[in-house]
C-alpha cells in the first residue's frame, strides 16, 4: 500500500465528510487517505505506516477500509469496494474477537455475492466466517448505528443525536450512490 497523500479536491469533501461523521459518532480516530495503484485510492485508519482499525470506546474495534476512485466524466467518487468489520477486545490484533465482517466489491467475484456479510462463530463443525452471507448494499452508516444500538458502543455525542447525525448522512448516500447490483 501507498503512502499517505492529501486527497485531491474531488475527493476532499468526501473524506472530510467520514471524518466528521464518525468523529461526531463513533471514535476519536482519524481516516486517512493512501495512494494506490493509478487512480484507485484507498481510505482507512493510517498510522506508523501501517492500517489499524479505529479504537471504540468501551471497547472495541471498526475495521474499516474503502477503495474509491472518481468517475473521469462526471467526478462522482465510486465505492469500488468496501470492508466494515467490528472486533470486541482490548487488543486491536486478536482476531478471535471477530463479531463480524462487511464486504462490498462493485464489480463482484466469481461465486461471492457482491454485497456480503461473515459472521464469526461455529455451526457443526464449521466456520461461519467462510460463508459468504448475501446482503444489500450496507453503508458505514448503518455500521455505525448497528455498533450503538446493538453492540452499545458509546457514541461521541448524545446516542439520539448520533442516530440522527448518522440517519442524515445514510439518505444522502441513498440518493447518491451509483453502484448496480450483481447476481453471483
Amino acid at each position: 500500500m501507498g503512502r499517505t497523500v492529501r486527497p485531491d479536491s474531488k475527493i476532499r469533501p468526501y473524506v472530510d465528510h467520514l471524518n466528521w461523521l464518525l468523529n461526531k459518532t463513533l471514535t476519536a480516530s482519524r481516516l486517512s487517505f493512501l495512494e494506490g495503484t493509478s487512480d484507485y485510492r484507498v481510505i482507512t485508519r493510517y498510522e506508523q505506516r501501517e492500517i489499524v482499525p479505529l479504537e471504540l470506546k468501551p471497547r472495541g474495534w471498526l475495521h474499516l477500509r474503502q477503495g474509491i476512485t472518481v468517475r473521469p466524466h462526471d467526478g462522482k467518487i465510486l465505492v469500488q469496494e468496501a470492508h466494515y468489520g467490528f472486533s470486541f477486545s482490548e487488543d486491536p490484533d486478536d482476531e478471535s474477537a471477530s463479531v463480524f465482517m462487511y464486504h462490498y466489491h462493485r464489480e463482484g467475484r466469481p461465486n461471492q455475492p457482491q454485497s456480503h456479510f461473515h459472521v464469526y462463530g461455529q455451526r457443526n463443525g464449521r466456520a461461519l466466517q467462510e460463508i459468504h452471507f448475501p446482503a444489500g448494499r450496507v453503508s458505514i452508516e448503518q455500521i455505525a448505528a448497528h455498533l450503538l444500538l446493538e453492540h452499545r458502543i458509546r457514541p461521541m455525542c448524545s446516542r439520539q443525536e448520533a442516530i440522527a447525525l448518522l440517519r442524515e448522512s445514510h439518505l444522502k448516500f441513498m440518493t447518491l450512490r451509483t453502484d448496480e447490483p450483481v447476481f453471483p
